[in-house]
C-alpha cells in the first residue's frame, strides 16, 4: 500500500509541483533557464496523454513482474520453494539497487551483491542468491550477444555497401 502512496506522490509532484521545481532549480542555477523550461515542457507533454503513462506503467509493472516470475522458476529449480512476497521483495530491492547504480553499465557487479546480500534477509542463502543472479546474468549474455552480432553484421553490411558505391 505504501509503494502505491509512494508512486502516487512522485506522479503528482511531477504533474502539479513543477512551476515550484522551477523556481528552486533557477535560483540555484541561474544559467539553466532554457534546458530547464525544456525538461518541464517535456514532463507537460508525457503527462497530457494520461493513458500513454498508465500503459507505460502497466508494461513496467508487467516486465518487473515477469522477471521476479523468472526468480522464482530459478529458485524452484534450485530446490528452494520460496513463497511469492519474498520473491517479490528481493526482485524490488535488487532493481531499486541497479536503479541507483544507473551509472554502472548493465549493473556490472550490483546485480551479484544485491542478490547475495539481499536474499538473505529473506531466508535464502547468500550463495543462493548469487547463483540466481548468475542465472540472469547469463540470460542477459544469451540474448545480449546474438543481438550484438546481428547489429555489427548490419553495420558491416552497410559498410560494405557504401565503400562499394564510393568505389564504382
Amino acid at each position: 500500500m505504501s509503494i502505491i502512496v509512494g508512486c502516487a506522490a512522485f506522479v503528482a509532484f511531477q504533474r502539479y509541483c513543477l512551476a515550484l521545481t522551477t523556481k528552486l532549480i533557477l535560483r540555484l542555477f541561474p544559467t539553466a533557464g532554457p534546458v530547464t523550461q525544456s525538461v518541464v515542457n517535456c514532463v507537460r507533454e508525457v503527462y497530457r496523454q494520461p493513458a500513454k503513462v498508465g500503459l507505460a506503467v502497466l508494461f513496467h509493472c508487467a516486465g518487473w513482474l515477469a522477471s521476479a516470475l523468472s526468480t522464482w522458476i530459478a529458485l524452484a529449480l534450485m530446490g528452494v520453494h520460496p513463497r511469492v512476497l519474498p520473491v517479490l521483495a528481493i526482485e524490488s530491492l535488487v532493481c531499486a539497487a541497479r536503479s541507483i547504480a544507473f551509472w554502472m553499465p548493465n549493473g556490472i557487479g550490483v546485480q551479484e551483491v544485491a542478490y547475495a546480500a539481499i536474499a538473505p534477509l529473506f531466508g535464502i542463502g547468500a550463495e543462493i542468491g548469487l547463483a540466481t543472479s548468475l542465472l540472469k546474468r547469463a540470460r542477459d549474455i544469451a540474448v545480449g550477444v546474438p543481438i550484438l552480432l546481428l547489429w555489427q553484421w548490419s553495420e558491416g553490411r552497410r559498410l560494405l555497401q557504401v565503400t562499394d558505391a564510393a568505389v564504382d
